[in-house]
């Protein structure tokens, strides 16, 4: 069966039932964003104030490892206990869609005694494999199945575009990229063998290899035709709602349109996710049973009398209901400022719309006018150990040189030109920059770039050379480097 036959037949099992396959997945996405994910993060804030931990990042993992191993016994064991939870979610909505598929023999509680079945069945060893299968192959297939856990479990987009902007850093992540999806691809069956038929990981891994060894291209292309009818279905809802919206903003009733407008994409965006969620686990259901015609074949008898059918439905739409006009109405009530103080703006590298080079005077000049509450920029460390404003680790995109700004004086890097958004202006040191800020009374946000040329040196330089100036015109300081912000 080729890949637009697989989209069309699993989008008409899942319309056939959908109230089935919705309160399925929308239930199981309500416990895990409402009641799961906040309990995990209470349970962590409240770990990191017993130990008195204020931030877990990179750059301080080695320092509560070591003072504070309590904290680090405690994020393992959440860590842990989301895996499990991931486990016991994706084992859940698989047992309960193929449970639908064959016209629910078992009740919602049997598929959930084979759920937990399949938990206290699981050996050590296959759990810890399925660690590291969750760490590289499942953040990637949220793609096309999207949880709240998932969700959490992606790359940051700032990750990615710093990545981005080194060749060799792309290049690797491409390769990542590339090999996650091979194996994703090869091991699709894996986990219906290790939750269904109870195989050892190291069996499920020799057998889904094997299965999947000559449709690799085929399973492929199924995912990516999926792929663009979601895509082209979602685009083809939200530009009608959107071009609706610009014809309502000519009208006195914009507000209650918009108000509606909103409601639709929220429900739209819920029935989608279950929608995707569903086809996602249709395509590894026919590939683990290696027999894309299961989607054709529809069981001799459902067991959903028609009473229970309309309840179901009935229930899913009211659900839905409730939950948009509860999403919706925090957006309103958020919008309209009730809950929140005005919130601030900041003009990132001190630029607004492109009206000059970033961190350059002209630029803050002309931003201040606008009145921002903070104008963010960076400063680095020259080679003679002065501030230059400068966001980049070289100046070859803004100036043309390829030099760090580590390797070149203050006074060289004052006469460089450099260019952007069809403007151009001079580096300027932090004490130009600084000056002009305060004579424009615009507060600033200092991010200080620390590299391998900084030095605990350049941190008391800072402090005895700015820190009271910094304090009196109310300007703030931050920076990636936790040893340096402390």
């Amino acid at each position: 069966m080729g890949a637009w036959r697989f989209w069309w037949d699993s989008t008409r099992r899942f319309y056939k039932n959908w109230g089935s396959y919705v309160a399925l997945i929308f239930s199981t996405n309500l416990v895990i964003s409402y009641l799961a994910i906040p309990f995990f993060n209470w349970v962590l804030e409240m770990l990191l104030k017993w130990q008195r931990v204020s931030y877990v990042s990179y750059t301080n993992i080695g320092s509560i490892i070591i003072h504070q191993p309590l904290a680090a016994l405690g994020m393992v064991a959440i860590l842990l206990a989301i895996i499990i939870l991931v486990y016991w979610q994706f084992a859940f909505l698989l047992l309960g869609i193929m449970n639908i598929f064959r016209g629910r023999p078992q009740t919602v509680r049997a598929v959930l005694r084979s759920t937990v079945t399949s938990l206290t069945g699981t050996s050590p060893s296959t759990f810890l494999f399925f660690i590291g299968y969750f760490i590289v192959i499942l953040p990637f297939g949220s793609f096309i199945f999207t949880t709240p856990l998932l969700n959490k479990a992606k790359i940051p987009a700032f990750i990615v575009s710093y990545l981005m902007e080194n060749p060799w850093m792309t290049l690797g992540l491409g390769c990542f990229y590339l090999l996650a999806g091979y194996l994703g691809i090869r091991l699709i069956s894996l986990l219906p063998l290790m939750i269904v038929d109870r195989l050892p990981w190291k069996t499920a891994v020799t057998r889904s290899w094997q299965q999947t060894r000559h449709h690799l291209w085929r399973y492929l292309w199924t995912m990516i035709v999926t792929l663009f009818m979601i895509f082209l279905i979602v685009t083809t809802i939200y530009t009608l709602i959107y071009v609706a919206q610009l014809q309502f903003d000519k009208t006195s009733f914009a507000m209650a349109a918009a108000t509606v407008n909103l409601f639709i994409m929220e429900a739209i965006t819920e029935i989608i996710i279950c929608y995707t969620t569903a086809i996602f686990m249709m395509l590894i259901i026919v590939c683990y049973r290696q027999d894309f015609t299961l989607l054709r074949q529809q069981p001799q008898y459902f067991n959903e009398a028609p009473r229970l059918r309309k309840l179901t439905r009935a229930s899913v739409a009211i659900g839905l209901l409730l939950a948009t006009s509860l999403l919706v109405a925090v957006n309103l009530v958020y919008l309209n400022g009730l809950v929140i103080t005005k919130p601030i703006m900041i003009s990132h590298r001190g630029v607004d719309n492109g009206n000059g080079v970033q961190n350059t005077i002209p630029a803050l000049i002309k931003t201040s006018k606008e009145h921002p509450d903070y104008v963010e920029m960076d400063i680095q460390v020259t080679k003679d150990h002065q501030f230059v404003v400068m966001h980049d680790p070289t100046l070859k995109a803004l100036a043309g040189v390829k030099k760090k700004p580590s390797q070149l004086t203050l006074k060289q890097l004052e006469k460089i030109t450099v260019r952007e958004n069809g403007y151009q202006a001079k580096i300027p040191s932090f004490d130009a920059y600084l000056k002009a800020a305060h004579k424009h009374h615009q507060k600033l946000l200092v991010e200080i770039k620390t590299s391998s040329a900084y030095t605990a040196a350049d941190t008391k330089r800072f402090i005895d050379r700015y820190g009271a100036t910094l304090l009196a015109h109310h300007d703030q300081v931050h920076t990636l480097r936790s040893k340096t912000i402390r």
